[in-house]
Order: C-alpha cells, then structure tokens, then sequence
C-alpha cells in the first residue's frame, strides 16, 4: 500500500515537472513573439513618425521658398512705385522750376 502510495505520488510529481518545463517551455516562446511584435511595432511607429516629419520639413522648405519669393515679389514692385514717383517728382520739380524761370 505504502508502495503503491509512493508511486502515485512519484508518478503525480513527475507530471507536476512535465507540466511546469511545458509552461516555461510556452512563456519563452510567448516572450519572444512578444519582443518581436513590439519591436515591430516600435519600427512601424518610428517609421510613421519619420514620415511625418520629412513631409513636415518639406512643407516647410516649400513654404519658405514661397514667402521668400512673394517678399522680394513684392519689395521689387514697392521699389518700381518709388522709383515711379521720385523719377515723377524730380519731373515736376523741373518743370516748376522752368515755369518758375519764365
């Protein structure tokens, strides 16, 4: 009886280790294909991020050169208006002095 006692109880504690090895066995595996996702993951994500800020620096880029060429746009024709007028006002200051002489 004693015997028959021992080895179930061998036979049980045999399982128990068979049992445990399998669940280390199945956390490893779990543990790795979990690293792996979250590596995936994180690549995808830093992927998407890098994405956006290419796209942003050359929005950026692109709305600069835009500004920049609307400024000097613009400073040229504001140059061309005063060059208009002074060239007018030197025009008539001449001709108020010649009407002045006569």
């Amino acid at each position: 009886l004693a015997t028959w006692r021992n080895r179930n109880l061998a036979q049980a504690f045999r399982r128990f280790v068979t049992v445990v090895q399998e669940q280390k066995r199945q956390r490893h595996i779990l543990q790795s294909f979990v690293a792996r996702w979250k590596g995936r993951l994180a690549r995808r994500a830093f992927a998407t991020w890098e994405d956006f800020v290419r796209e942003r620096q050359f929005l950026r880029r692109f709305i600069a050169v835009g500004l920049r060429t609307k400024s000097q746009q613009a400073m040229l024709a504001a140059f061309h208006t005063w060059q208009r007028c002074a060239k007018l006002e030197r025009e008539n200051s001449l001709s108020k002095q010649l009407s002045a002489r006569d």
